[in-house]
């Protein structure tokens, strides 16, 4: 059924590509016969030779026909992409590839205007020697965010789940009376805001997130200390119909017991905002269009919501949120490692102007471990390392214009167009089949250092798909136009 559909759909762009096609074929007839009308002495049996070449098109004539091919060949494909967006997945996959290749072979270094990172990881090893079962020792983290502080870091993240309930309270109130202690301490010195990650669960058929909390002395404490103590979310998704986790969400609409609504940002947002001077109140206040409706109807949101010049879409499958990948799980220049139970050994560390994660590896295999584009079993931490640096370096990817393409793909069919006619000026002992397959890697080589500093630049993707099948219906036009030209 959904091939008829799709094939019903498509009749139309398709029909309108061969109407035109036979219509350039009948106009370039017409201006042959016209051309025979006028000046039959050109045309005449002595002249044979001169039939065969005025016959044959010229380069304006051929350039109309490729550009006519060409903007109807990306008509379709936009059309394709509209109609079923399944077929993006192709897309995605490239750009997991691509994003893949750049991770390795360009690491990405620390600037003055991007903060490198610390992870100090609550791996296997950690959780052995700590006899970790159902959740992390309060002792162990209170530990850990205490010696971190110390390093003077400009900002503490702790990607460990504590709004949940432990079996023992005693254990709660080791990490309420630290956070009681820090907030206190803080009002008088300089203290690194430590920001949260929260585990939240979506209400079935509804646009929120339940807020509650089985842990609510943590709530107050961090109600009363907002320039200081943060909730974030880290709610990751897979775009296109793979499973990879490709895209982020940058906020989450919530409703607590009340029926109050609200918004947690997610933990590359608040980051963002907090090293640019913010605070979390601006964005709740930036993003009020955004809020759900917690009496049960759906609320109508915006396509886009602007926040501080940050495109914030609502479109489940956007190329805005895409995660541009570039930090694998391993030491380098703009992330440090450090195993947790060997975290307290080391001694004068200075963090100063560095983003420090603590990161568990605990819990089930399928939300501690992601499939990404660069790793496919990356763990969560430095999934939320890769999501801040991309927010902080590239922002969110936007994509082209309409009219943008198609200035792009008639810039693209008038050089593969002039390249082709070139090279029939020029002797080449080489097939039509090699010299074909030479300009493509040529071009393919150009197009794909284009898309890298546009990617990387610019935070604009150039859909190498559309470039693919329009380079490919040019070519095999070409080919098929010499051929009918040979044998006439």
């Amino acid at each position: 059924m959904f091939g008829l559909g799709l094939l019903g759909k498509l009749s139309v762009p398709i029909l309108l590509t061969i109407a035109i096609l036979w219509l350039f074929t009948k106009l370039q007839q017409f201006m042959l016969w016209l051309l025979r009308k006028l000046f039959p002495s050109y045309f005449s049996n002595s002249q044979s030779s001169q039939l065969k070449v005025t016959s044959k098109p010229s380069f304006t004539l051929r350039l109309v026909k490729h550009i006519v091919v060409g903007l109807a060949t990306f008509s379709i494909v936009f059309y394709l992409f509209e109609v079923a967006p399944n077929l993006m997945e192709s897309e995605e996959s490239k750009l997991d590839r691509f994003m893949y290749y750049i991770s390795q072979l360009i690491p990405p270094k620390p600037s003055a205007k991007i903060p490198s990172f610390v992870l100090i990881d609550i791996e296997e090893k950690t959780i052995a020697e700590w006899s970790i079962k159902h959740y992390t020792p309060r002792n162990k983290l209170v530990n850990l965010i205490e010696t971190a502080v110390k390093t003077e870091p400009k900002l503490i993240i702790v990607d460990v789940d504590i709004s949940k309930k432990v079996k023992d309270n005693s254990e709660n109130d080791i990490l309420i009376n630290y956070l009681r202690k820090y907030s206190e301490q803080c009002q008088t010195n300089k203290c690194p805001p430590v920001i949260f990650i929260r585990g939240l669960s979506i209400v079935e058929k509804q646009q929120f997130y339940n807020l509650t909390s089985d842990f609510t002395k943590l709530e107050e404490i961090i109600e009363k200390h907002p320039n200081l103590l943060h909730w974030a979310s880290a709610n990751f998704i897979p775009l296109g119909t793979s499973k990879t986790i490709r895209g982020w969400k940058l906020w989450l609409p919530t409703c607590n017991s009340e029926n109050k609504p609200g918004i947690i940002p997610s933990v590359q947002l608040l980051t963002r905002e907090l090293l640019q001077g913010g605070s979390e109140q601006d964005i709740q206040s930036g993003l009020s269009q955004l809020l759900p409706n917690c009496s049960g109807n759906k609320a109508i949101l915006p396509k886009i919501s602007t926040y501080k010049g940050l495109n914030i879409s609502t479109i489940a499958e956007d190329i805005r949120h895409r995660i541009i990948y570039r930090i694998p799980y391993k030491n380098s220049e703009i992330l440090q490692i450090f195993p947790a139970h060997d975290f307290f050994n080391h001694s004068n560390l200075n963090f100063n102007e560095k983003i420090v994660v603590i990161g568990s590896q605990f819990g089930d295999r399928e939300n501690t471990y992601h499939t990404t584009p660069i790793n496919n079993n990356l763990p969560g931490s430095i999934l939320v390392i890769n999501a801040i640096y991309s927010l902080l370096q590239y922002g969110i990817i936007e994509p082209i214009p309409i009219l943008g393409w198609l200035l792009i793909a008639l810039f693209l069919i008038v050089v593969i167009t002039l390249t082709y006619f070139l090279t029939k000026k020029i002797e080449i002992k080489s097939s039509t089949k090699w010299k074909t397959v030479s300009l493509i890697i040529i071009l393919a080589i150009v197009f794909y250092g284009v898309t890298a500093f546009s990617l990387y630049q610019f935070s604009i993707w150039l859909n190498i798909a559309i470039f693919s099948l329009i380079l490919q219906t040019l070519f095999l036009f070409q080919d098929a136009e010499e051929l009918y030209n040979d044998k006439e």
